[in-house]
């Protein structure tokens, strides 16, 4: 990736050998969110946490309610439409941060 930085006038350039690397076991009913930094700049990891966990809850307790689709475990997403969803109420959240921002209203982010 090449950025430049507009303050210092200096140009940098990421290479995929500069990435962190992480080996991470995974378990059933886990859930990776992989997002760039609009998402991580504006929302607590125990914002993302509490968005995810909420919607478990609900999708699980329709399934429930319906008697359908209920595979495994309650917290397993186990159709690509769920998977989809989340991702849309994740990006809400944190695009909802930067409008209230935007307004002049305090709000608090991790960056």
């Amino acid at each position: 990736m090449l950025r430049q930085d507009k303050e210092k006038k200096a140009v940098c350039n990421d290479k995929p050998a500069d990435a962190d690397k992480y080996d991470v076991q995974l378990e059933l009913g886990d859930v990776v969110v992989t997002a760039t930094d609009g998402v991580f700049d504006n929302l607590f990891n125990r914002e993302i946490l509490d968005i995810i966990e909420g919607f478990k809850r609900e999708r699980y307790a329709l399934k429930k309610q319906f008697r359908c689709g209920l595979h495994g475990p309650p917290c397993l997403l186990s159709e690509p439409e769920e998977a989809k969803e989340l991702a849309r109420r994740i990006c809400r959240a944190s695009r909802a941060k930067v409008d209230q921002g935007e307004t002049g209203k305090r709000v608090e982010t991790p960056y």
